[in-house]
Formats: C-alpha cells, sequence, structure tokens
C-alpha cells in the first residue's frame, strides 16, 4: 500500500533543500545569510559580527530565499520578541547544537538543557496573529526554541515544501484561541436509530499547518512540543481540494493539559498530534518514532494520535515505532482515534511495532460515523494494555464507547465499510479488549449499516476486566464477518468471548469464524479461564471448530451460554497449541 515516496530514506528527504520546486514550492534563487541576536546593540547590519537585535528588523530586510540564524543567548536574556513572517524559500535556523535531546534510536526525548539557546517568542496577539513563525511556500525552521507564543509557535496557510526539523516548542497559545475543531459528529447510543450530535474545539497548536488549495508535501521531524499554555501539540488540517503528503516523524510530546474548554469535563480537548481530512482534500502521511507521553488533565478528552475525515475527503496514515503513555483525563480519552464524522470520506490508518499503555477510555477507538463511509484499520505487532475505565458491558451503558476497551471497532452511520485487521499484536488489563459494535444513527442518513469486517491473526486477547472480545449489533447490519485464528483469549472478568445482538439489532449475512467456517479459519484459538463463561451468544451463529477449551474433549457445557444464536464447538484440540501453553 505505500507509495515510493513513503520508501525513500529520511536522510534523503531532509536533505531536499528549500525551494527545489519538487515538492509543490516554487523553485526560489538561495539568497543571503543574516543574523539576530538577543544580546546585540541596536543599529547591527545582520553580518555575524553585527547581528540584528529585532525580529522585525531581521524580517524587514530578507529576501525570499535568505537564510536567517538565530544566535544563541543565555537563558536570562529575554528572548527575541514580536515573531517573525518568513519569505518564500526562506530558512530560519538557530545557531549551536541541537536544542532537542534524542535517544540512541534518534527519537527525540526531550530538550536539550543547554545554558544558552536561540529563543524566539510573540506575546503580541495583533502581531501575524500571535504566532511566532509564520511559515511560506518552501520555508523550513530547524534548531529553533518557541519559548512562549499568544498563538501558535510554528504555523503556515498553504505552505508546500515547508520543513520544520528539530524545534523545541512550548509555552504558546497563552490567550488559549481555539484551533482545531473535529468535525460535527453523532456519537452513538445503546438505543436503535439516536444519536448525540456533536462539535468539539480544541486549542491552537504548538505547530500547525493548514491547507485548503493546491498540492505539495510537509515535514514534521524531530520536533519536542511540549507544556503548552492550552492548546494541541502538532496538528494538520487538510480541506478544499488541497492533495498533500506530510512526513511527520521523531516528534516527542508530553505534558498538554488544558484545552480551551477546560473548565468542563470531557469537552476539553487535548491532542497530542491530529491530522483532518475535509472537503475533497487528500492526505497521505506517514509516521515514525513519534512519542506522545502525559497527554490531557483532569476531566480532559485527550489523544495520542487523531484522524478526523469528513465529506468526500481521503486519507491514509502509516505509522511505525509509535509510543503513547499515561493519557490523563476522563472516560473520553484515547491513545489513538480514527473518527469519520460525516459524508462518504474514505480513511486508512496502519499501525506496526507500537505501543500504547495506560490512559482512562478506549486506548485504540475506530469510529465510523459516517454515510457510506470506508474505515480501516491495520494492527501489525501492536502492544495495548492498562486502561483504567471499567464499566463492564458496553449494552448496558447509555454511551456504549468511552468504556476502557483496548481496542473499539464501532460503526453508527448508514451503509458503512469498517474493516479492521489485527496481526501479531497484545492486548491485556482493558475493560473488554476488543469490542465490535454496529448501529445506525437517523442523523446520518440510513436505516441499516453495510459491513463490518474483522480479521484477528495470532494475536493475545487476555486477562480483561471483563470479556476478551464483545461482538454488539444494535441496528440492522448488512454483513457481519468476522475471522479469528491462532489467538489467545484466555482469562476474563466475565465471558471470555461475548456476541450478542442488541435491541433491533439483525443481520442479513453473518460469518463468525473462530474455525471451520466459510472465511477459511482453521482455529488453533486458546478459549478458556472466563469466571463466569468462556463463551456465549445471544443471537448469533458462531463457529468455534478445531480450538483449545483449555482441556481436552472440548469445553465444559456449563461454561457456555447459548440465547437465540449456536455456539460449534466441535472437533475441539486434544492437546494444547504452544500458544495455549504460556501462562
Amino acid at each position: 500500500m505505500k507509495s515510493a515516496f513513503w520508501t525513500l530514506p529520511l536522510v534523503l528527504l531532509a536533505g531536499c533543500g528549500a525551494g527545489s520546486g519538487a515538492d509543490g514550492s516554487t523553485p526560489v534563487t538561495e539568497g543571503r545569510t543574516l543574523y539576530v541576536s538577543a544580546e546585540a546593540a541596536e543599529g547591527g547590519d545582520g553580518s555575524r559580527q553585527r547581528p540584528f537585535n529585532s525580529l522585525a528588523d531581521l524580517q524587514e530586510a530578507s529576501a525570499p530565499g535568505d537564510t536567517l540564524m538565530v544566535l544563541p543567548a543565555p537563558l536570562d536574556v529575554t528572548p527575541l520578541e514580536g515573531g517573525i513572517a518568513l519569505k518564500e524559500g526562506q530558512r530560519l535556523i538557530g545557531v549551536g547544537p541541537d536544542v532537542v535531546r534524542k535517544k540512541s534510536d534518534a527519537a527525540v526525548e526531550g530538550s536539550s538543557g543547554l545554558a544558552a539557546l536561540p529563543r524566539i517568542a510573540n506575546s503580541n496577539p495583533l502581531r501575524q496573529g500571535g504566532d511566532a513563525v509564520r511559515l511560506a511556500p518552501g520555508s523550513e525552521v530547524r534548531n529553533l526554541v518557541i519559548a512562549s507564543a499568544s498563538r501558535g509557535g510554528i504555523y503556515g496557510l498553504n505552505v508546500p515544501g515547508a520543513i520544520i526539523r528539530g524545534n523545541d516548542v512550548s509555552g504558546y497559545n497563552t490567550r488559549c484561541a481555539i484551533g482545531f475543531t473535529v468535525e460535527r459528529f453523532t456519537a452513538p447510543t445503546r438505543l436503535p436509530y439516536f444519536g448525540v450530535p456533536l462539535i468539539l474545539p480544541a486549542g491552537w497548536a504548538g505547530i500547525m499547518i493548514d491547507a485548503d488549495a493546491g498540492a505539495g508535501e510537509l515535514r514534521i521531524l524531530d520536533n519536542h512540543v511540549h507544556h503548552a499554555a492550552c492548546g494541541n501539540g502538532i496538528d494538520l488540517r487538510i480541506k478544499g481540494a488541497a492533495d498533500y503528503r506530510a512526513e511527520i516523524s521523531g516528534n516527542f510530546v508530553n505534558a498538554l493539559e488544558r484545552g480551551p474548554l477546560w473548565q468542563t469535563r470531557e469537552l476539553h480537548l487535548v491532542h497530542a498530534i491530529t491530522t483532518q481530512i475535509t472537503d475533497d482534500a487528500r492526505l497521505e502521511a506517514n509516521s515514525v518514532n513519534n512519542t506522545q507521553t502525559f497527554i490531557g488533565g483532569p476531566g480532559a478528552d485527550c489523544e495520542g494520535l487523531f484522524m478526523n475525515l469528513a465529506d468526500n475527503a481521503y486519507a491514509r496514515w502509516t505509522i511505525d515505532r509509535n509510543r503513547f503513555e499515561h493519557g490523563i483525563g476522563g472516560f473520553s480519552c484515547n491513545g489513538m482515534e480514527a473518527v469519520i464524522s460525516h459524508g462518504p470520506a474514505h480513511g486508512e490508518m496502519s499501525i506496526s511495532n507500537s505501543t500504547f499503555v495506560d490512559n482512562p477510555g478506549d486506548m485504540l477507538q475506530q469510529d465510523n460515523l459516517g454515510s457510506g463511509s470506508t474505515l480501516i484499520l491495520e494492527l501489525d505487532r501492536v502492544i495495548v494494555r492498562d486502561t483504567t475505565e471499567r464499566p463492564g458491558s458496553p449494552d448496558a451503558q447509555p454511551l456504549p464507547f468511552n468504556l476502557g476497551e483496548c481496542v473499539l471497532a464501532g460503526s453508527d452511520g448508514a451503509n458503512n465499510t469498517t474493516v479492521l485487521r489485527v496481526r501479531d499484536s497484545e492486548f491485556s488489563n482493558c475493560n473488554n479488549g476488543l469490542t465490535i459494535l454496529s448501529g445506525v444513527s437517523l442523523l446520518n442518513g440510513g436505516l441499516s449499516d453495510g459491513l463490518i469486517d474483522v480479521e484477528v491473526i495470532n494475536s493475545t486477547f487476555r486477562n480483561n476486566a471483563y470479556s476478551n472480545l464483545v461482538v454488539g449489533v444494535i441496528a440492522p447490519l448488512r454483513e457481519l464477518r468476522l475471522r479469528v485464528e491462532d489467538s489467545d483469549f484466555r482469562g476474563a472478568g466475565d465471558s471470555a468471548l461475548a456476541f450478542k445482538k442488541i435491541n433491533l439489532g439483525r443481520i442479513e449475512t453473518t460469518s463468525v469464524d473462530f474455525g471451520g467456517g466459510t472465511l477459511g479459519s482453521r482455529g488453533g484459538n486458546c478459549i478458556a479461564g472466563g469466571t463466569r463463561h468462556d463463551a456465549t451468544t445471544d443471537g448469533l451463529d458462531v463457529l468455534m471448530r478445531g480450538n483449545w477449551w483449555g482441556r481436552a474433549g472440548g469445553p465444559d457445557a456449563a461454561r457456555l451460554s447459548e440465547r437465540r444464536g449456536s455456539l460449534d464447538t466441535t472437533a475441539a484440540l486434544g492437546n494444547a497449541p504452544t500458544r495455549c501453553a504460556v501462562p
């Protein structure tokens, strides 16, 4: 699925100079090198020996294609104030050692702690909207410290070819301006056809890029974004007919506490890294080696990674080696959320070699809330554990989401297609391990959902507080496909596996294959150790042939519950597969 763009080494991407034109920007002739220093005297000429002493002088004297160098100054010297608006092809570079500290795997892990830093700020909301840096097409910002800003640290509108690399951004959005807003959506409820319409705002991000026209590439690499006054970390908002590719890699986002509605519970959004794609826009994003830690505050709706689509938009986000730890807030906190808000949008997200640990609400959330929309999530070698919400079964809650699940895959639209692929992954110590839900909201324009297609291979869902896997169908669904093989579902606080038709739920075509069914599962699953039951069904027929039930000869009938449905557990394994022998 990856295009050739994503196979290029990062070093090659970073080495393409600003103004090359290959990334959608207009070629700009390389210009002069000018200097500015917070310690300089008045009357400088921009040379290294006599630098300017203000960003305003630097901006006025510079021309497109110039390189603008910010000299380091001791921390007791006031940062250069007023911000700066770059011109096309300019490079704004902090002089001196790296201002961010990296680990051995090249991931940013914090600020450098240097005694002198190239620092700038903008406390004036009337200058550049309060942003410390305004980007231009083909511009670059590198090795700079943004100490504070009335609004954003680094912001750009329609800036193809922009590069933001190795910066330390904090103290931004002191006036708590609204930035990213989740597109209007209808929150599902347990009642068929009934949902709650919502629009939720977040604060302006430390690094934010908007595009509403044109095409190009963006690179946001190796930045440390932290300790915002109010707001998100890194946001991309692509709309209109814009068509962009983005590399968002190596960034460390931490210690973001509140959004613009911080006085409320569950309504103040705090997002670490967000992509939003609306109208007819397109985005292909690639992310490697990002970290999000300590995101949120009391009652916050915190998010580590967030992808939001609407209308006719298309997006594909490929994520590798992501680390999320310590979401702080209420039940709406997620380590990752991919949501289609409305319309027939198409979204794809792939996560590999990543960990998500310690969060109140659903750790990974796949929310297909559009109309005729498609949302695909692939998880490969992903570890999820330790959520804190414990409300129990989704069918017992007014809102069947944000319950502390390891993974929630849900649709509440009209004729949607929702696809989940899980391979070689581990999910434990959550409310439920994997919850699969289908419903319909009249506000989304239909009476029936489309396709729920889930495949789980060689994965572990163990020791979750309620169930390791739950399937719930709340309203009419055209087709349910669930294929599971060589996976471990041992140990659960209630039933290890639970299948339910809820309220008006009905399914035209059902294929639930844990072994021996039409989807080709060979079984080999470990199903045992539920405190109440090993498997329950209420309204669904489930094929479960060729599995291990904790003993030779198949399951204990007393540990199965069948109501308006059946569990076919024939051809049970006589010996435990290797996976099932692991304590």
